[in-house]
């Protein structure tokens, strides 16, 4: 058991918990939720909403961890080099980006990244900042807004099975374009969504990890791998960078596309 789950058996054990307390929190708990009775049971309804709302604190805990994890490989200064530039510097780049797609995606079978071109890795950046995500799932489906998006819509890739749980809470995807709006946004914006952009309808062209969200701008705060943004330095450059992202924007924009929230059930 957990450190609070062994003392709150020691207080019940103690007859310091009663359970008079019990029921005044679960009428506080189910009094939160509109499709709950406030009757202070904790029945089979009440039961499955602490469990949902459980599952998602641990996804709010786990996308914390991989915005420090992304944080961290912003902080190293990588930028994406030219295959022709063989300093330290670019090698000591090459092998971070090397990290990404063997840790991250676990494709264990490329060849040492080249340079700038040999690779598409934003999603191997995603994948290493998510490294709390099944590898399974990373493998088969950070590596490309193609697989992404059928990840989110629970449709198999390459015959990969990608069934969807008997239970919730799923992953949630919408689709945006030129014309979309705050409105679009129907489960928010949170630290750790999967934001993919281009300048096409469809699925995009890159992937963005979800720092957060300006209102009066209507943009993305975004990190990124294989982008062009600001580094640690404040100097724009490509590779793992910091970003804003339009929501909307005219036609043929480089604006969001998708915007896709991992499931807690997805967590390894």
């Amino acid at each position: 058991m957990s450190k609070a789950d062994d003392y709150n058996a020691s207080e019940l054990a103690a007859g310091r918990i009663t359970p008079a307390h019990v029921t005044v929190l679960t009428r506080r708990f189910q009094a939160a939720y509109p499709d709950l009775t406030a009757d202070g049971m904790c029945g089979p309804a009440t039961r499955a909403k602490i469990e949902e709302v459980a599952k998602l604190d641990t996804l709010t805990v786990a996308a914390s961890q991989a915005l420090a994890n992304a944080d961290a490989e912003w902080r190293q200064d990588i930028y994406d080099p030219a295959t022709s530039d063989k300093s330290a510097d670019a090698d000591r780049c090459r092998g971070a980006i090397d990290g990404m797609i063997q840790k991250g995606l676990l494709w264990t079978w490329e060849p040492p990244y080249a340079g700038d071109g040999s690779f598409e890795w934003c999603g191997a950046f995603l994948a290493s900042a998510w490294i709390a995500v099944k590898a399974s799932l990373r493998q088969t489906y950070y590596a490309s807004t193609y697989r992404l998006d059928r990840y989110a819509r629970y449709l198999p890739v390459n015959d990969k099975p990608n069934p969807k749980p008997a239970t919730g809470p799923y992953r949630m995807i919408v689709d945006l374009d030129e014309s979309s709006t705050s409105a679009s946004l129907t489960f928010g914006v949170q630290t750790g969504d999967i934001l993919l952009i281009g300048p096409k309808p469809g699925y995009g062209a890159h992937i963005c990890f979800v720092e957060g969200f300006d209102a009066a701008t209507s943009m993305f705060l975004t990190v990124e791998g294989n982008g062009t943004g600001l580094g640690p330095n404040g100097e724009r450059q490509q590779g793992v960078v910091r970003a804003r992202r339009s929501l909307g924007g005219v036609k043929g924009s480089w604006c969001a596309r998708r915007l896709i929230r991992i499931a807690p059930s997805d967590l390894a």
